[in-house]
């Protein structure tokens, strides 16, 4: 990552020989004033060694003085009673002007402060606004940010230069910004109903991953303040203005802060924000915006409503009281609850910063609250704030070369425009709901933060002015202040975070499952793209590809997704405007080496194992005679005739679709038994020839080489509407050249006749296998490009991803796939994943580290790529053998499915005991 200079000689106070100048003056002339005002001037001299003790002070942190001034400040006189420097949610006076209750002296209770003052925020003037008590108005945005683990460098590289540009452009406003990252416990959930219990059992443990304190969320926040007033005198003169006055200004203050807001929304529009604002919910008016405020107050996530009245008296973050001892702060709760946290500030910065410089943060399994504020000053005032820093260097003994030398290239790239100044403050409230755990978290942020080449520190001295200064415009509560570049800051905020794809409105409804990131945050896994807020019911591409050797985990993966998909059979799930005859869902699984067929049995499908040389119950003449069906019936016996490669005359294939045309028009379904053999009644022998069609059509004839393949008496493959998952095994034919081809294609053609608009997907397990023919290719191309239309989806799986590049229509797969799933392959190559498959090189460099018994996989969809694992160990370990089966557990699985005096709720529970056994 390209770096930039952190200017460490403006990340600290103004220094006169060792000591900040602004206490050291202030002292100095109290001690002056003291002994003008007694008469004895000898006191004056107690300004030495005042000032070796100040030195000293400041040796040890340079802060200091600001630190005790905000703990003056933040002062309260009941630590006696309570252990702890208290503050409480609501005044005691307050109370006791309203109801005549006698003032409790013992206790002090008159004297109890509120944390209400240190609550900036007054009343809800628009929907997304707020006003503080000093007239300054805010706006909030979540931010979802923008993806970073396999994101190129020169993409990242854009993000900052986007971010430095809008800091620059508004450092000529009067405005200023907090931003905030905040790190909590999430519990997530999907709804889904089966009617199948395998199915139900196995969705519901599932989802036991995901209770309390296993997931984690970072939520991103930025708000816009802008302060109408150039000083003090400005708000004085406003605050004068009669109530009708007063109120016109407003409203040109509000028109200005729109037009900051639709400024700042449109530059920040590849960050994904959503404003904050008042929303309706059963009747009642809430505010989004005024929920995170509170939040930030107590650390809990509640629903605040939108009401007329002052913010600073009803926003109490649903706390009783906050107590403040040493360096920890507890947080007590009106609902009995209590929650404890620590503050951490930058003592020290490094000497250069680069975009996400603090993303290690993003992976701790910490509860915590980042402050990062941002007040950017004029032009002329950085410079002249630098100008005046260095010279005070080149005077003190201060001199540190390096930051001498700074400041000449801080000032050229301030005169060039390349960067602008502003005032900022940092801080990380570490949250936990022990006093044990919330030091150790502590312990495990700091030392993040100092394998960075941070110096950080817990706050202790002015602890509640650095909790009080997480909340926006407590500009005067912010402990340690420093000048920053907009550099510095656009690469500390960085506003990156980890794609979770969309919980819902997704075409189907609610997203097919949850998996989790690397840093434990939800994904929320689709495979349709998403080309809206809203495609509930829309019909966006969902055709997928699943690359992964043999143990990554692909094959249970698939098992695993499968299921979860069946959740859309149900009639719930559809949109009203859906006919009741279309309401339905339909999954076929084209299996290799009977991988599917223990999940799709217990999960209450129908398996179909073909054998090589036995009858296959097939007789594609029985389909229902249209046009569609008589051409694929014609490309069949084409495939059949043809499997050496010969090539037909024009009267040859006239005479196929002579014969076809016959007997579909002439006999009826139930009179087309033995089909071959009938079309081969219909057509006459050429006797000069031994290779003649008809020749070469009499090896599919019952009876002989082929004849167990197509000419049967029945056609026993259906699909029937009250069974959704389907299997069918191509282990055996599949290696068999001869019959391969046109096997291949004629379940192929049955299962895509199944497309109607019904909910469908068809996935195709080591699909080089079934699509080596190139008319089934052709097939399957035709299929890619328009499944989508009747709601379908397309899925293609294999083992080597070489294997399937080599493919015809590979380059249609790759094209026309909305989600592609790499797992670990130690066989990746370069070629394959960037030049086959698109991946970026930090993609595939991805895919090449991972470790094979993470069961980690990349997600690559055209809008968003995340690393992700399918964390399965709460289903148990007979349930995810039933996912994948073993070729050493086919014959037990056909046994116990075998038996038909048995449920199958009985028969999958004796399954269950079987691998418990294994």
């Amino acid at each position: 990552m390209e770096r930039e200079i952190l200017f460490k000689g403006m990340t600290r106070p103004a220094m006169l020989w060792g000591v900040p100048i602004v206490p050291l003056v202030s002292v100095s002339a109290i001690i002056l004033l003291l002994s003008i005002w007694s008469l004895k001037l000898y006191l004056a001299l107690i300004i030495f060694p005042v000032f070796l003790v100040m030195r000293t002070m400041a040796l040890i942190d340079v802060f200091i003085f600001r630190l005790l001034f905000l703990k003056f400040k933040t002062n309260t006189n009941n630590k006696k009673y309570y252990g702890a420097k208290t503050f409480h949610s609501v005044e005691y006076r307050k109370m006791q002007k309203r109801i005549d209750f006698p003032e409790v002296s013992v206790l002090a209770l008159n004297k109890n402060p509120s944390f209400e003052k240190f609550i900036p925020y007054s009343s809800l003037i628009a929907d997304d606004i707020v006003i503080n008590k000093d007239s300054m108005l805010m706006t909030t945005w979540e931010i979802s940010g923008v993806p970073f683990e396999l994101t190129d460098k020169q993409k990242i590289e854009g993000h900052k230069k986007s971010l430095n540009m809008i800091f620059k452009t508004f450092s000529t406003e009067n405005v200023s910004f907090y931003f905030h990252n905040i790190r909590r416990d999430i519990e997530v959930n999907l709804n889904a109903e089966y009617k199948n219990k395998f199915l139900e059992e196995t969705n519901t443990k599932y989802y036991e991953n995901f209770k309390k304190g296993s997931l984690k969320a970072n939520k991103l926040y930025l708000t816009l303040i802008y302060n109408p007033f150039r000083d003090k005198v400005d708000r004085s003169s406003f605050i004068k203005l009669n109530p009708r006055k007063r109120y016109n200004e407003l409203k040109i203050y509000i028109k200005k802060m729109r037009e900051y807001s639709s400024r700042l929304e449109a530059n920040l529009n590849a960050f994904k924000v959503d404003r904050l604002k008042v929303y309706e919910k059963e009747g009642n008016s809430y505010s989004s915006q005024l929920e995170f405020y509170n939040y930030l107050i107590g650390g809990k996530n509640t629903k605040v409503r939108a009401l007329n009245a002052p913010l600073n008296e009803y926003l109490i973050g649903a706390l009783r009281n906050l107590q403040f001892n040493s360096d920890t702060v507890q947080l007590n709760y009106n609902d009995g609850g209590k929650n404890f946290a620590r503050a951490i500030e930058i003592k020290d910065y490094t000497s250069e910063t680069y975009i996400g410089i603090l993303n290690s943060l993003l992976y701790l399994n910490v509860n915590y609250t980042i402050t990062q504020s941002y007040d950017p000053i004029q032009k002329h005032e950085a410079r002249s704030r630098l100008k005046k820093q260095h010279g005070r260097l080149m005077s003190s003994e201060d001199d540190s070369i390096t930051q001498l030398e700074q400041f000449s290239t801080a000032l050229d790239e301030l005169a060039n425009n390349e960067i602008s100044f502003g005032n900022y403050h940092f801080s990380i409230l570490v949250f936990s709901d022990t006093l044990k755990g919330v030091k150790e978290d502590t312990n495990k942020v700091i030392t993040a933060l100092n394998d960075l080449g941070l110096s950080v520190t817990l706050a202790d001295i002015a602890l509640p002015a650095t909790y009080f200064s997480q909340f926006p415009t407590n500009y005067h509560l912010r402990p340690r202040v420093s000048l920053l570049s907009s550099k510095n800051y656009s690469s500390l905020i960085a506003l990156h975070n980890f794609p979770n794809g969309r919980k819902s409105n997704n075409a189907w409804g609610d997203a097919i499952t949850i998996l989790k990131t690397t840093n434990n945050q939800p994904y929320y896994f689709n495979l349709h793209q998403f080309s809206s807020k809203n495609d509930f019911g829309e019909f966006p591409l969902g055709n997928f590809t699943v690359i992964g050797q043999s143990g990554s985990g692909k094959t249970n993966f698939l098992g695993f997704i499968c299921n979860q998909l069946l959740k859309y059979a149900n009639k719930e799930t559809f949109p009203d405007n859906v006919p009741d005859e279309k309401q339905k869902m339909t999954l076929v699984y084209l299996d290799k080496d009977k991988g599917a067929l223990a999940n799709i049995l217990a999960g209450g499908g129908r398996y179909l194992s073909l054998a090589n040389g036995e009858p296959t119950g097939f007789n594609p003449f029985m389909v229902e005679n249209n046009p569609t069906n008589i051409r694929s019936l014609n490309t069949l016996i084409k495939i059949l005739v043809t499997r050496n490669g010969e090539i037909l005359s024009t009267a040859d294939e006239k005479k196929i679709a002579n014969g076809i045309d016959f007997i579909m028009n002439e006999f009826s379904r139930s009179e087309r038994k033995f089909g071959i053999s009938l079309l081969l009644e219909n057509m006459t022998k050429d006797f000069n020839d031994d290779n003649s069609l008809k020749s070469r059509l009499e090896l599919w004839k019952n009876g002989k080489q082929f004849g167990w393949v197509f000419d049967n008496e029945y056609d026993s493959l259906d699909f029937p509407d009250e069974i959704n998952f389907f299997g069918i095994d191509g282990t055996e034919f599949l290696d068999d050249k001869d019959v391969s081809a046109p096997m291949s294609f004629y379940i192929l053609w049955r299962v895509t006749n199944l497309i109607d608009g019904r909910r469908f997907g068809l996935l195709i397990d080591e699909c080089w296998k079934w699509l080596e023919n190139s008319l089934v290719q052709e097939m399957a191309k035709d299929k890619l490009k328009t499944i989508r239309k009747k709601n379908g989806i397309l899925g293609f799986g294999t083992q080597s991803a070489s294997d399937l590049l080599e493919l015809d229509i590979a380059k249609t797969i790759v094209e026309q796939s909305a989600t592609s799933i790499f797992f670990y392959n130690d066989k990746a190559t370069f070629d394959d994943y960037v030049k086959g498959f698109k991946c970026t090189e930090k993609e595939f460099k991805t895919i090449e580290n991972f470790v094979k018994t993470d069961y980690r996989c990349l997600i690559k969809r055209t809008d968003e790529s995340v690393v992700t694992s399918l964390d399965l160990s709460t289903i148990g370990k007979e349930n995810i053998s039933i996912l994948s089966t073993g070729e050493a557990n086919v014959e037990s699985i056909e046994k116990i499915f075998a038996q038909e005096n048995l449920s199958l709720e009985e028969k999958v529970n004796q399954l269950r005991e079987y691998y418990k056994a294994s």
